[in-house]
């Protein structure tokens, strides 16, 4: 059924129908509307399978999904709101409060940004995305000297990452 989502929406349904903490298949369902440009129909979808999702896991998966097509639809504040429920369904999510982060600095909330960062570096220390942003938006607090820290502590991430030829794609590694 690739290619073929809306042959795919009945099975889905009744996979939710049987199993309704499946959090795959709300996702994959929330795709198929979103892909039809039916936004509106894919948060609802992603609203109704977060309450018998499993975990907080798996409750952040949704509402962080949420959150993308909210941003996509120009509705940063929603996208914010969801970001934060994802971060409540699963506080040790670092990526929940990455996003959280990029959507307030979008919003031009530097310190909910900062503070969204600051966490996603705590639970992701070695994740250089995540202290370089921090560091961004320690700048645009002038936050020079703790800016500066960053960018050091940054330094020396990376060049941990290249001793050891995993910084990047390029280097035979993953992304950072």
């Amino acid at each position: 059924l690739a290619g073929q989502g809306t042959l795919a929406l009945p099975v889905l349904y009744a996979v939710r129908q049987k199993v309704p903490g499946n959090t795959d298949a709300a996702l994959l369902t929330a795709e198929i509307y979103a892909s039809q440009k039916l936004t509106d129909r894919a948060i609802r979808e992603l609203d109704s399978a977060v309450k018998p999702a499993p975990n907080g896991a798996a409750r952040a998966r949704l509402l962080l999904r949420k959150a993308e097509l909210l941003a996509a639809a120009g509705r940063g504040r929603d996208a914010v709101f969801a970001a934060q429920d994802a971060v409540s369904a699963d506080n040790q999510n670092a990526a929940a409060q990455a996003r959280l982060g990029e959507l307030r600095y979008a919003r031009s909330d530097r310190p909910g940004a900062l503070s969204a960062w600051k966490a996603a570096v705590r639970l992701d220390p070695k994740n250089a995305l995540y202290l370089a942003n921090q560091a961004v938006v320690e700048m645009s607090l002038g936050q020079n000297a703790q800016a500066a820290q960053d960018e050091a502590r940054l330094d020396r991430l990376l060049a941990s990452f290249h001793g050891t030829n995993s910084c990047c794609p390029f280097h035979g590694g993953p992304k950072v």
